[in-house]
């Protein structure tokens, strides 16, 4: 999720607009057990929220938050049933 944050705060930067999506090309943002989703959704409170997604059925779901300026991020898991999994 970090590398996928990282790419839209490069796109951002080259334009100042939010991008419509992710990438083009979301096959770099899969991985073994979880690949980030295209969608880009805006929070209320002007941060940025990313989605990644278990690839098989064991795993739940985990997002990413973040500033499109500063960076600063958190990460939060949740299990299947939709409950948090972070500490």
């Amino acid at each position: 999720m970090g590398a996928a944050r990282d790419h839209v705060r490069v796109q951002y930067s080259k334009q100042k607009v939010l991008p419509a999506r992710v990438d083009e090309d979301m096959s770099k943002f899969h991985g073994k057990y979880f690949r980030v989703e295209e969608e880009i959704r805006q929070l209320p409170d002007g941060r940025i929220e990313l989605r990644a997604v278990a690839t098989g059925e064991t795993y739940g779901h985990g997002v990413i938050r973040f500033d499109l300026e500063a960076g600063q991020s958190e990460i939060e898991w949740f299990n299947r049933n939709g409950t948090s999994a972070s500490r």
